[in-house]
């Protein structure tokens, strides 16, 4: 044998040994192929944009649980499901799932004055969902400093300070070194109630890094056990405390800025005095989650469930030109959701291998009453559910999405990891242990749950969260992302064809 033959048998019995590593090779460099083929032709910027209109128009003023501006929004939500081919589930007969709550509605023209300066409802001043109407005339106005009441010491600021028969005025944010000691502060609503029950006539919380009340943060969730009512409760910025600086002449933002850096909390007492009228009527309504339903198929003998929800509802109308749109903030998860309903509903039903369901919301501003209603269906626990999914800000145009709970669940979190690898998107992904939103009602139950969430920034909860303010391909980026990660959670590929 010469040694140009050798070599030719040897080379040819190399390649016949390298033939499986390389077909291999080139099989797992596009292991992704089936999840892309779905994504490859998908159409979405027009569906957004037309979702966004959906959720976010003149006629859902605003989305409030209870309103009718809501259930239009619900409508929307429920016949765009019906379209794409999912079910009702299979606990109800039809989409919705009914309760009531107790919800706000102010219905009469705000009037106010500060010693006879007139005060802009919307620009001076917003009303807090969490208060109750009122008519006061010639109310004295005392500064308390953040409201703490702890003990004796430096952080009870109601110590030598009579606030009977007055308008405390209160500072928005608590500085987080006290709030990592007394986190029940956070709530608005409890520092009301603590202003309320020393003989307070309603409390001003004002946000010096807001220049008007439509960038204040409004709220509404009031802690069970907590009455505020008869209990006015206004939101102001630094309009409001100009007109206060002019009647005074005594700057608040100064002062805060005193006491923060001395952490020395000190009462003021104002000569002027407020008028204030306004209704706002509380009262039972009713309200609804929108359900559908995509069921695995029927040669997977017991199938678990994967359960995707965002919050529908918004802040709603203070009048009709003051409106909280809720657009980034709860809108654009619901945007993210409900085209993910309709990628999942194209895909062969014979290859589905979960239960998957799509919940859209009511509540989340009143303590995530649609959570709790969800989860007393009895419907979800950890044997039956794989994964509870809750979205939120994912049309935030900011190139991060925070996944809170990600770091209890790796395995789920390698998921988001790989698709965002995959698909080169260049978007930060942040950890975190612990879930918030709707997730904190199920994971007690031990199912694993995701807070997925874009950076919804300083506009959140504020009259500037608009429509305009929503990325629709940030939108349809977080879609494809999604579906990419979960893919191999809802379908078996080996029955794709």
């Amino acid at each position: 044998m010469n040694r140009s033959s050798f070599i030719m048998r040897h080379m040819k019995r190399i390649l016949f040994l390298l033939i499986p590593f390389l077909l291999f090779s080139c099989r797992s460099g596009d292991r992704f192929a089936y999840k892309k083929a779905y994504l490859q032709h998908w159409e979405n910027v027009n569906q957004i944009h037309s979702d966004i209109k959906g959720f976010v128009n003149d006629f859902t003023e605003g989305r409030l649980s209870g309103s009718r501006g809501y259930d239009r929004a619900a409508e929307y939500a429920a016949f765009q499901l019906e379209q794409a081919g999912l079910l009702p589930p299979p606990f109800l007969e039809h989409f919705y799932q009914y309760y009531s709550l107790e919800a706000p509605s102010l219905e009469s023209a705000v009037k106010a004055s500060l010693s006879g300066i007139p005060l802009k409802h919307g620009v001076d001043f917003a009303i807090a969902l969490t208060s109750e109407g009122t008519s006061l005339s010639q109310a004295p106005l005392v500064f308390v400093g953040y409201g703490f009441a702890e003990g004796s010491g430096p952080l009870n600021e109601y110590l030598n300070c009579d606030v009977t028969g007055k308008i405390v005025i209160l500072l928005h944010d608590i500085p987080a070194h006290a709030l990592s000691h007394h986190p029940q502060y956070s709530v608005p609503a409890y520092r009301a109630y603590i202003a309320k029950n020393r003989g307070a006539l309603g409390v001003v919380f004002v946000d010096t890094e807001a220049q008007t009340a439509a960038e204040c943060r409004n709220f509404s969730y009031i802690p069970s056990g907590l009455d505020l009512k008869n209990f006015p409760q206004l939101i102001a910025g630094r309009s409001f405390l100009m007109k206060l600086l002019q009647r005074e002449g005594i700057d608040l933002i100064a002062v805060k800025n005193d006491i923060d850096r001395s952490r020395v909390h000190f009462p003021l007492d104002f000569e002027s005095r407020l008028n204030l009228d306004f209704t706002m009527v509380w009262g039972n309504k009713r309200t609804t989650n929108v359900i559908g339903y995509l069921p695995a198929a029927p040669h997977i003998s017991s199938p678990r469930n994967i359960v995707i929800t965002a919050s529908l509802d918004g802040l709603g109308q203070q009048s009709d030109d003051l409106v909280y749109e809720s657009a980034v903030f709860n809108a654009s998860g619901a945007v993210t959701a409900l085209n993910l309903a309709r990628l999942a509903a194209a895909l062969p039903p014979e290859a589905r291998k979960s239960n998957i369901y799509f919940v859209f919301l009511s509540g989340s501003h009143q303590g995530y009453k649609g959570a709790v209603e969800l989860r007393e269906s009895l419907f979800f626990d950890s044997f039956n559910t794989r994964i509870f999914i809750s979205l939120d800000s994912t049309g935030s145009f900011r190139p991060v999405l925070h996944i809170e709970g990600g770091l209890d669940h790796p395995a789920l979190t390698r998921l988001l990891e790989e698709a965002q690898m995959e698909l080169s998107y260049g978007l930060s992904l942040t950890m975190s242990k612990g879930t918030f939103g709707e997730g904190q009602i199920f994971s007690p139950l031990g199912i694993p749950s995701l807070y997925i969430r874009g950076e919804a920034g300083p506009e959140r909860n504020t009259m500037n969260d608009r429509s305009t303010l929503i990325d629709d391909k940030t939108i349809g980026r977080n879609v494809r992302l999604l579906f990419f990660a979960f893919f191999d959670l809802f379908y078996d590929k080996s029955r794709l064809k």
